[in-house]
C-alpha cells in the first residue's frame, strides 16, 4: 500500500516575514508602503488583464501577466496569489491552456489578498514600523 501524506499546510496570503523582509530592504516604511499600496492598486486591472488573455488563449499574454503578478505577489508578500499565478505560468509555458476555474481560484486569492493587505497597510503591527532614524 502506498505511503499517505497529509497535504501541506496552505499558503498564507499575506506573508508577515516576507514584508518584514522587504523593509529591511528598502530601509524604509514609507516606500514599503507605497510599494504595497502601488501593488493592491494595479493588482484588478492585472487580474481582468489576465482574464482576457486566458479566454482569448493568447498563451504569450498568459506567460507575461500571470508571470508579472507571480513577481510582484511574491515581493509584496502575497504567498497564495504568488503561488497560484505560478501554476498559471508554468501550465501556459508547458503548453497548456489555463482553464477559467485557475482563473477563478487566482480571482479569488486576488480578492483575499486585497483584503487582507489593506487591513494591514491600516493596522500594521508597531513591532513591524521601524523606530524613526535620528
Amino acid at each position: 500500500m502506498p505511503e499517505q501524506h497529509d497535504p501541506p499546510p496552505p499558503l498564507a496570503t499575506l506573508d508577515h516575514r516576507a514584508v518584514r523582509s522587504l523593509r529591511r530592504e528598502m530601509e524604509s516604511d514609507a516606500a514599503v508602503d507605497r510599494f504595497l499600496t502601488a501593488f493592491l492598486e494595479l493588482l484588478p486591472e492585472r487580474i481582468v488583464a489576465l482574464g482576457g488573455s486566458v479566454r482569448s488563449e493568447d498563451r504569450q499574454g498568459v506567460i507575461d501577466r500571470s508571470q508579472s503578478i507571480a513577481v510582484a505577489a511574491a515581493m509584496a508578500g502575497a504567498t497564495r496569489l504568488a503561488h497560484l499565478a505560478a501554476e498559471v505560468t508554468a501550465l501556459a509555458e508547458a503548453g497548456g491552456h489555463p482553464c477559467t476555474a485557475r482563473l477563478t481560484a487566482l480571482e479569488a486569492a486576488a480578492c483575499v489578498t486585497l483584503e487582507e493587505f489593506d487591513g494591514y497597510l491600516r493596522l500594521r503591527p508597531a513591532s513591524e514600523v521601524a523606530a524613526p532614524s535620528s
